[in-house]
């Protein structure tokens, strides 16, 4: 797997989870840096992360 779609994976997930789309993904990106995402969303963007991976 290339490390696009690796990141493809993970955006989706977080989006998923949050419900929008309004953060970039970067090597320094901090769970404060995006909106609404809290210790609950991180638990929930784990889990997505486990269902999406082959």
């Amino acid at each position: 797997m290339e490390k696009n779609e690796i990141i493809s994976g993970i955006r989706s997930s977080i989006e998923t989870v949050l419900g929008h789309g309004s953060f970039d993904i970067r090597d320094d990106l901090k769970a404060t840096d995006v909106e609404g995402w809290d210790s609950l969303t991180h638990m929930g963007i784990i889990t997505q992360l486990e269902k999406s991976s082959p």
